[in-house]
């Protein structure tokens, strides 16, 4: 799983480290919203018991439910706290006394490119379907002063210009540092409809306090269908129509020597 975890941003396991106080989480389907509120989730338990709300960081939403959230103060230093992980408050974790203010140093992308998979391969039949992957090459992987190289996340952004990925206020995805390939290359499955588009991608780094890095220049990483009108349908519906075109032709030839037959079979005059 490239994306990061419903909890603590970073993905990592309870007890595993002690956190800044300033630690952000991410917020799925399951995370119990304050009630009364629609953009207030309630993301972790104190062993006080007492609830921790937390709000949306800017530009880190993939969706209707998961993005990343901050706490609108730091937890206090050197304390216990549960975090909520798909359906509890489960993985017990400890802060620091630290907190984290500080941005990691902004990616820069160098190159990638977008591929359709049409189920064949690794995978046979319809056992995985038709799906579209993103590759992003990074110059190298984002640093910061106090989150290391594989507890940053990054946010992948998606346009059909330049601007458009520079700007975009939701991401296509949210990526673990920790599943970066040795060349710097992040890779993500993506909305089959991108293939129809030219594709620029803008990338920025996410440390575990939810501090946003400035994006990445954006770079163009696929051409999309130049014709401008109708849209290219993925590869599997020109497989299913070239079938459906050699089943008319068959028909046909099996029409045509069937009444050929009944000629021949006629008594002649």
């Amino acid at each position: 799983m490239t994306s990061p975890s419903p909890g603590v941003l970073s993905g990592g396991q309870a007890h595993s480290e002690a956190l800044p106080r300033t630690v952000a989480f991410v917020t799925t389907r399951g995370t119990p919203l304050k009630a009364g509120t629609t953009d207030q989730w309630i993301v972790a338990q104190l062993d006080t018991g007492e609830a921790v709300v937390a709000f949306e960081v800017p530009g880190t939403r993939v969706n209707d439910t998961t993005m990343v959230a901050k706490p609108t103060t730091p937890l206090p230093g050197n304390t216990t706290f549960k975090a909520f992980r798909w359906t509890d408050y489960s993985d017990i974790y400890q802060t620091t006394t630290d907190t984290d203010d500080v941005a990691p140093s902004r990616p820069e992308v160098v190159g990638g490119n977008l591929n359709f998979h049409d189920g064949t391969g690794a995978c046979s039949g319809d056992s995985c379907g038709d799906y579209t992957s993103a590759s992003i090459r990074l110059k190298t992987s984002a640093t910061d002063g106090q989150t290391s190289p594989e507890r940053i996340v990054y946010a992948i952004y998606f346009g059909t210009s330049g601007k458009e990925a520079q700007m975009k206020a939701s991401a296509e995805a949210l990526y673990m540092g920790s599943s970066i390939s040795g060349d710097s290359t992040l890779w993500e499955n993506v909305d089959n409809d991108w293939m129809n588009h030219d594709v620029f991608v803008a990338v920025a780094a996410i440390d575990q306090s939810g501090n946003v890095s400035e994006r990445s220049d954006p770079v163009q990483i696929h051409v999309g269908d130049s014709g401008g009108c109708a849209m290219r349908k993925p590869p599997r519906y020109r497989r299913s129509s070239s079938r459906l075109l050699v089943g008319i032709v068959a028909v046909g030839w099996w029409l045509h020597r069937r009444r050929r037959v009944h000629v021949e079979l006629q008594p002649r005059s």
